[in-house]
């Protein structure tokens, strides 16, 4: 497998924001974005080829837009906010694709002076309120939309299939919290809670094809619905100046209400269609959690003042794939990490770190066929030493 991408970014925003006073405050503004991306993929059999099965793109995307949100607040405590945003999204996609012999390919298709084009505008908003009852607990509701524009196939196998963007992706979110600060401020207790709903969810996956050999694959782009629903939590404890923790927990239920994913091409060119409704999405732990622990010398001390701090991160078990068919899972996982810290001052400190302590072996990426399978593994342990300066 073989890629080259190339890409050239510009973007540009100004904002206005009213002068403050009052309860009544607003700011609106505009943004630009410019995105120029070249893009090769193949995906060869041998490891001396003597035939070509090459796949260009070029795309040009533009975007642009306007924007702006207002809010109020009484004098009780409670404010109310709202603001929209419309998005003009441009997109011109030329592909290309070149097969046969190595010393001599011939062009399968080429699209560039009949590009493939997505040219939508999109209005999104967010609206909502919060409340801070007093110094010590605040609480927030909020709803919110949000878009990503149409895709296009990296791989395509035909020239009309290049020109066909994905629908774009929206999303509407919902979420309540609440932040409270408990015994003069030695306990914090974070809560929220949101459901975000997708509809045409993007996903890229490399399948196999076998218009390209038995080993053959290619990259596909399919879109469904979905609905993933959380609960986030954070609890930081400091009883005593020299100690403090940190807990953080999180549940989600992320699963498609509606998708058909493309698994595979047949030798002549036909999609094999899954349906994947139900299925979970795709590296997405459910029950993600970590703590920090820590304790510390006094910072009044003429000698500077050490901190130390242990770290546990664990995740649940996630599937790389969509299908969720265990060819592409990784198993839960707990790392620890540890670390000393002297500070000379508050501009000078030396870290002694180690990442990683019981040398777990976990994944971190993969994806697969019936006649491969590629995996990117995290980090061994590690041990080092930081050394940091700050001149201004």
């Amino acid at each position: 497998v073989s890629q080259h991408e190339t890409a050239d970014s510009f973007s540009a925003e100004t904002r206005l924001p009213s002068k403050g006073g009052g309860g009544f405050n607003w700011v609106a503004g505009l943004y630009y974005n410019h995105d120029d991306i070249h893009r090769e993929r193949e995906t060869q059999q041998s490891a001396t080829p003597t035939t070509i099965n090459r796949f260009f793109g070029d795309a040009t995307n533009n975007s642009y837009a306007v924007f702006g949100e207002a809010e109020y607040g009484f004098d009780f405590g409670l404010k109310l906010l709202a603001g929209g945003r419309y998005t003009k999204e441009k997109k011109v996609y030329r592909a290309k694709r070149l097969t046969g012999s190595l010393a001599a390919p011939t062009p399968s298709y080429d699209t560039a002076d009949s590009p493939g084009v997505f040219d939508d505008g999109i209005f999104t908003y967010r609206v909502g309120a919060n409340w801070r009852f007093n110094e010590n607990i605040f609480a927030f509701a909020t709803l919110s939309t949000g878009f990503k524009a149409g895709a296009f196939q990296e791989q395509p196998s035909s020239a009309a299939l290049a020109r066909v963007p994905t629908d774009p992706e929206r999303g509407t979110n919902y979420e309540i919290g609440l932040k409270t600060d408990w015994l003069d401020r030695r306990l914090r207790v974070n809560v929220s809670a949101f459901k975000m709903k997708y509809r045409d969810f993007q996903t890229a996956k490399v399948v196999p094809d076998a218009t390209q050999g038995p080993t053959g694959t290619r990259v596909t782009v399919d879109s469904g619905d979905a609905t993933i629903k959380g609960v986030e939590t954070e609890i930081v404890i400091g009883p005593a100046r020299w100690i403090d923790a940190t807990v953080r927990y999180t549940y989600l239920d992320p699963y498609f209400t509606n998708f058909v994913q493309t698994s595979a091409f047949l030798a002549d060119g036909s999609p094999v269609i899954t349906n994947g409704a139900g299925n979970r999405l795709s590296r997405t732990p459910k029950k993600p959690h970590a703590a920090d622990l820590g304790l510390q010398t006094s910072e009044d001390a003429d000698w500077g003042w050490l901190r130390a701090q242990v770290s546990m991160d664990y995740q649940s078990n996630i599937f790389d794939n969509n299908i969720n068919d265990f060819k592409e899972y990784r198993k839960p996982r707990t790392l620890w990490d540890a670390s000393l810290t002297y500070h000379l001052d508050d501009r000078f400190s030396v870290r002694v770190w180690g990442r990683n302590l019981t040398d777990k072996t976990y994944r971190i990426w993969q994806t697969g066929s019936a006649f491969y399978h590629y995996v990117q593994y995290g980090p061994p342990r590690q041990f080092g030493v930081t050394l940091r300066a700050k001149f201004m």
